[in-house]
């Protein structure tokens, strides 16, 4: 068969087979096929942008766009140009659509412009980066995948397996499901058998008991490690109740039960409780119940599902309806989910992270530190003892010049703040949660996503709401670009009851600095926008420029 060696097809036409130019997507560099033309080369069954080099007649880029034989081979018989016999169904590196969904496409517009004078309107920072889906949500051209195969492109990746329920650290060699090791701790402790690992991924599934930080000595810190969970994996920075021996308090108080946590063996006898949650009882969102902070043993029993700490004696107490001992419940210990330390690039992919401090935390860092996730929910936080963390759910701080990325992934049921940032860094959120957030109820503004100092955000149909006061909070000097999201049902305290906001943004010296683009907000929130100082653009909301409070601006755009 006679087949030319490269097959044109022009943007927006709904003619050329089976494709759906002006929205195919290659789903490793989910990059959006919108240059003037693109070319299928069928030498090397290739996508290549048709707006750089001449090759044969037909303009070529020097960059092609990737996708896998077994698609190539899908879209040959596709476009009928060849009779290959294997009619694949997979189609798992290019969206391919018939001949009617491609002209009911014909006028969708991929590509959304930056607010024209914003941070993102500069060429390489995030400009051509946003797109619409048909369904009219957005997202990021590039996908989780596509940054993994960035940081890994040249490298050898290493998999390790770490298993909670089966694996071995004894007789394991963390090579397979079938050796694989037992505990997180075990791929630091055979760090001299790693020493010219490149890349590494590391396969977890099960429960474990908590994780502090990964490493493998002799990596350059510059090389990317992804931790990515197979069916149920979870990071329980806790204990379960159902280990601890708990002593029941003496009338009036026998609703309390406590124990010497200095007494206790490992994990507990190396930290601090600071807090109790319980997994098997779920609010209507499906969320872990958290119990509240008490200041004595009298407080906590007049408190159902409460503790109360006393570093004084070493005692933690908890008010339940039974022997803790036979509950769910799980008591949060003095330690966060995962440190990001000496690896700069750092992938976590559908794990769940739960009590500590934190989930997640950076330190400040010389050098540019990365974080993506997707998937992941990071919940039922407790602040520190010491009172230096403060419970956020995620708190990401590297500075200067951080950037973390995440998709579809929950903050939830943090005694502060969901989604957190600080510091001179870029963070994105694509299509993420931050619900619920502020169960210290005596606080004054927890927040489902928020950024401090000097924070470029992107947030895309995002979702933040029943959270203390502020469900939205950006302040200092930070860049706020809003599109998609919605906002609402902030939750109120009794002290602070005129901060119930949806969107809060106040910028030292003033300016220009956030963007709502397509915004809603919804439910009982007492504020939909609160402007305190410098200016907010809107336009395409739900609510108006008028409907702000605050001595600063907000204006149409």
């Amino acid at each position: 068969m006679n087949e030319p060696q490269y097959i044109l097809f022009p943007v927006r036409s709904a003619e050329q087979g089976y494709v759906r130019p002006e929205i195919g997507r290659d789903k490793r560099s989910n990059r959006i096929f919108d240059a003037k033309t693109f070319v299928f080369d069928l030498t090397n069954d290739r996508w290549y942008r048709g707006d750089g080099a001449t090759k044969g007649g037909v303009d070529l880029k020097s960059e092609p766009l990737y996708i896998s034989s077994a698609d190539a081979r899908y879209l040959r018989q596709a476009l009928n140009l060849s009779d290959l016999p294997d009619k694949l169904a997979a189609r798992t590196a290019l969206d391919v659509y018939s001949k009617p969904e491609a002209g009911l496409m014909a006028d969708w517009t991929p590509y959304v412009s930056p607010p024209a004078g914003s941070w993102w309107a500069t060429p390489g920072n995030f400009d051509n980066q946003v797109i619409r889906r048909p369904d009219g949500t957005f997202e990021l051209a590039r996908d989780f995948d596509a940054y993994w195969e960035t940081a890994t492109r040249g490298l050898t990746v290493t998999e390790l397996f770490i298993d909670a329920e089966n694996g071995d650290d004894v007789t394991g060699d963390g090579l397979t499901w079938g050796t694989a090791w037992k505990t997180l701790a075990k791929p630091g402790a055979e760090t001299s058998n790693w020493t010219s690992v490149q890349a590494v991924i590391l396969n977890i599934r099960g429960t474990f008991d908590w994780l502090a930080m990964w490493s493998i000595t002799g990596v350059d810190p510059a090389k990317p490690l992804m931790v990515r969970g197979h069916g149920e994996a979870r990071v329980a920075v806790s204990v379960a109740a159902s280990t601890i021996t708990w002593t029941q308090e003496s009338s009036p108080n026998t609703d309390v039960w406590g124990f010497d946590y200095s007494a206790q063996s490992a994990p507990v006898g190396a930290r601090t409780p600071n807090g109790v949650y319980d997994p098997g009882q779920l609010d209507a969102f499906g969320d872990y119940t958290s119990y509240s902070s008490a200041e004595s043993i009298e407080e906590c029993q007049a408190s159902p599902q409460s503790f109360f700490l006393d570093t004084v004696n070493s005692k933690f107490y908890v008010h339940t309806a039974t022997d803790p001992s036979s509950t769910s419940a799980a008591v949060s210990v003095d330690r966060c989910g995962l440190a990001l330390g000496t690896n700069a690039q750092t992938f976590l992919d559908s794990i769940t992270i739960e009590g500590g401090w934190a989930s997640i935390i950076t330190g400040s860092s010389t050098t540019m530190q990365s974080l993506f996730y997707r998937r992941c929910k990071f919940t039922s936080t407790f602040p520190d003892p010491a009172g230096v963390q403060s419970g956020n759910a995620m708190n990401f701080t590297p500075s200067p010049n951080g950037l973390c990325i995440g998709w579809d992934s929950i903050a939830t049921k943090a005694w502060k703040d969901g989604f957190s940032y600080s510091g001179t860094n870029t963070v994105v959120e694509v299509r993420n949660i931050g619900r619920s957030n502020g169960v210290d109820v005596a606080g004054t503004a927890h927040n489902g996503t928020t950024g401090h100092g000097a924070i470029r955000a992107l947030l895309l149909s995002g979702q933040y709401y029943k959270n203390l006061n502020r469900n939205v909070h950006y302040v200092q000097t930070s860049t706020l670009w809003a599109i998609g999201c919605a906002a609402g049902d902030a939750t109120t305290d009794l002290t602070d009851a005129d901060q119930s906001v949806d969107w809060f943004v106040s910028f030292t010296g003033g300016g220009v600095t956030a963007w709502l683009d397509r915004c809603v907000r919804f439910g009982n929130s007492l504020h939909p926008l609160m402007v305190i100082d410098g200016t907010v653009r809107v336009r395409n909301c739900n609510f108006q420029p008028a409907d702000f409070t605050g001595g600063g601006s907000a204006y149409s755009y």
